[in-house]
């Protein structure tokens, strides 16, 4: 197998120190970013749209991105502000779904991108690169199940 860049390998310890899952290494991690697309974005660039179907998740590397809605009187509200590292858009890999908010950067921005036919090729993989993805993606569902909760509990 190739070196992986050190530059990978850092950001895939941030993404497992965010997201923590037992078993899965740095370089394996990093493997699952090397089949992304790197974007670089500015403020206000739009990463997705509400309706879009949804083709593609995001690793956030760096900076922050905005999460926002129209609500049922067609007014824009703001969900969440994202920080890196996170992971961004992998609801509708799963289940299909049309995105369901916008995301835009809030500053300059970094994202891999990986989209659905090399995320779906990869979640199938018997490796330890498809393990990763696998297990990251459980880590970061969860998170943002406990965050739901934890919302939840607040309005009650």
């Amino acid at each position: 197998m190739s070196e992986i860049p050190s530059a990978l390998l850092d950001q895939s310890r941030k993404l497992l120190e965010a997201h923590p899952v037992r078993g899965v290494s740095p370089a394996a991690l990093a493997r699952v970013l090397t089949a992304a697309q790197l974007k670089r974005m500015n403020d206000h660039d739009h990463l997705c749209a509400e309706g879009d179907p949804g083709d593609a998740m995001y690793f956030l590397l760096d900076g922050a991105i905005r999460v926002t809605r129209t609500d049922p009187q067609g007014k824009m509200r703001e969900l969440a502000v994202v920080h890196s590292p996170a992971i961004v858009g992998h609801m509708a890999l799963i289940d299909h779904s049309p995105r369901s908010a916008n995301c835009t950067a809030r500053g300059r921005t970094v994202v891999a991108s990986l989209n659905r036919k090399t995320w779906s090729k990869m979640l199938h993989e018997p490796s330890m690169r498809g393990t990763a993805l696998r297990r990251i993606l459980c880590a970061s569902l969860t998170r943002q199940l406990v965050g739901a909760n934890a919302r939840i509990r607040t309005l009650l």
